[in-house]
């Protein structure tokens, strides 16, 4: 299986995923991390930054109109199945991907709280569910939650530590660079 991080241009905070946090990129903890696992056979960054660089991964220049559920699409179209990751989540914890790829059984899996919400953008897709996501786009719908919520998915449950209220921690905004580096 193949990890896919995506990366999309930022509203609120531009450029985020190559800001420097201890003269390392954010993206550049992601992804070690996600290489730290020892789940994938590879690590691809699906991006819409054309100025990001890396030597942890394959970077694919993602040229989707539209939302993140059309790039999700345009990576189901290129590969088989693949654990999604959002690009600005540089505290993702080994050991729970680690947990996900053992569940993963042939069908999609994603992570859900105690309060039923789910993270699709650190989940686990596959060809299965193609078709159904090309007609749902068709459709004029871009929630992947919505998406997932109606589809065939696995849930795993995330265990409630701080440790993984952590893993989900996404980079939004300049201020949040110091939080993950008080957290590293």
């Amino acid at each position: 299986m193949k990890a896919t991080v995506f990366v999309k241009m930022s509203e609120r905070f531009p450029g985020k995923h190559r800001f420097l946090v201890r003269g390392k990129q954010i993206i550049d903890y992601e992804l070690e991390k996600i290489r730290l696992s020892g789940c994938f056979n590879e690590v691809i960054v699906i991006s819409k930054d054309r100025y990001l660089t890396t030597k942890n991964a394959r970077i694919i220049n993602d040229t989707t109109n539209g939302t993140l559920i059309n790039s999700l699409l345009f990576a189901l179209e290129e590969e088989m199945d693949f654990m999604a990751f959002a690009g600005d989540m540089p505290l993702v914890s080994p050991e729970f991907i680690r947990k996900m790829c053992e569940v993963y059984n042939g069908r999609p899996v994603v992570p859900r709280w105690k309060n039923g919400k789910i993270e699709p953008m650190m989940a686990i897709y596959n060809r299965t569910i193609v078709q159904d996501l090309k007609t749902y786009i068709n459709s004029g719908k871009k929630s992947l939650r919505e998406f997932i919520l109606n589809s065939d998915f696995e849930t795993i449950d995330i265990p409630q530590t701080k440790e993984m209220e952590y893993c989900f921690f996404n980079v939004n905004y300049p201020e949040d660079l110091m939080e993950v580096e008080n957290l590293l």
